[in-house]
């Protein structure tokens, strides 16, 4: 932990965690670091595990996704989330320095107040993460911090936040036509909704919300993720779900345990390591519940659902496995298809965690023209599965 001032006009205090020297000035009246560092914390000194109550964030696109439907006056008040914690969006008209956008005019800021003292990092995990997944689904773009800015209290100054996971803010605004669900739209209840599930989801929204810029590894990699993050939401979604009922458990578990006694150690220890997770869903099973989850607010995302299943798993274990070799040139499209189906599959899901109606997300959906050029796409590379309505 170091604390100083940063250079410039004006002399601003700072402090930097984890930090190591790079380069070191000194002359008669002056004595300058450079250093490399995981963060840094403008306008105080502050201790190496400070705890703050209060959150400013802006998110990449999110003027443009909250300017209310005809523009005006902000309509959206103030949430409450279950803990206490109060959400709102503040509009700044000021001109803003290059750290929060290099521009002027109106930058929407998300506001958190009333927060249990939290760490940096804690703050970012429950907060900022979440908050940049969800705007990234429901802008249907990657929009990831472009500033932060914390304080200890209502009455102290605001502090500036720099770290490695603050990108350029956009350079173009995103089109309202290109955005499945503004905030006008999903409201700020709903956002509170979204963060009291953050816990429940775990770290796989940002993956999903990471697929909706198409980057961040091969066209093999992306289905891996994608399916892996589907196996995983089910988990978290419907704990509950058995493949075997407890009775069924059971009797299997008996008929085997009598089987086997007279065979080898090791074979026995083989086959009751297989059976410790009998009960729980197959993979195709977890699919069909995921499609039934999301069949009536994601309209057409699975085709023949039978078929689509089939194929999933059949994608799924090809790149677990590694049964296949490279992947042939003819394939593309159809891979192509079916990685666009999950990621759609899985932002009607996620969307439903903030608690909007099947009914309202499908309308978004059927308008949403991403979204119909994927099903007119699927037509063509996969017609086997989307070529007829869902089964």
């Amino acid at each position: 932990m170091f604390i100083g001032v940063a250079s410039g006009s004006p002399i601003r205090l700072v402090t930097v965690a984890d930090a190591f020297e790079i380069r070191r000035e000194t002359g008669a009246d002056y004595d300058r670091q450079s250093l490399r560092a995981r963060s840094a914390v403008l306008g105080g000194h502050v201790s190496a595990r400070g705890l703050y109550t209060r959150l400013r964030l802006r998110l990449r696109h999110l003027e443009t996704w909250a300017t209310p439907s005809g523009g005006g006056s902000d309509p959206y008040g103030r949430a409450s989330l279950p803990g206490g914690e109060s959400l709102d969006l503040e509009w700044d008209t000021a001109a803003q320095s290059p750290g929060h956008g290099g521009r002027l005019g109106r930058a929407a800021w998300l506001h958190l107040g009333d927060l249990q003292p939290m760490t940096l990092e804690e703050l970012d995990r429950r907060f900022v993460t979440p908050l940049a997944s969800l705007l990234s689904l429901a802008a249907g773009t990657d929009c990831p911090p472009v500033a932060v800015e914390v304080t200890t209290g209502s009455e102290e100054p605001w502090l500036t936040v720099h770290y490695s996971g603050l990108e350029a803010p956009a350079v173009e605004p995103r089109p309202w036509y290109l955005q499945l669900l503004p905030l006008h739209l999903l409201g700020l209840e709903r956002l509170a909704t979204w963060l009291d599930a953050v816990e429940r989801l775990g770290p796989l929204p940002p993956v999903v919300a990471r697929s909706t810029a198409r980057s961040g590894g091969t066209l093999e990699t992306q289905l891996l993720e994608l399916t892996t993050v589907t196996e995983g939401l089910h988990r978290r979604l419907f704990p509950g779900s058995r493949r075997l009922s407890e009775e069924q458990e059971a009797a299997a578990r008996a008929a085997v345990s009598t089987a086997i006694p007279n065979l080898d150690e090791e074979v026995r220890t083989t086959v009751t390591g297989a059976l410790r997770h009998i009960e729980e869903p197959s993979f195709p099973q977890r699919l069909i519940e995921l499609a039934g989850c999301v069949e009536h607010a994601v309209p057409g995302v699975t085709g023949r659902t039978n078929r689509w299943k089939r194929c999933v798993t059949d994608v799924r274990n090809e790149f677990a496995h590694r049964s296949r070799g490279f992947l042939q040139v003819a394939r593309i499209d159809e891979l192509v298809a079916v990685r666009e189906s999950l990621r759609w599959l899985l932002t009607g899901v996620l969307l439903l965690q903030t608690g909007i109606g099947a009914t309202e997300l499908a309308v978004r959906f059927k308008d949403h023209q991403p979204y119909v050029l994927f099903l007119l796409q699927a037509r063509d590379r996969l017609p086997r599965i989307f070529e007829a309505p869902t089964d």
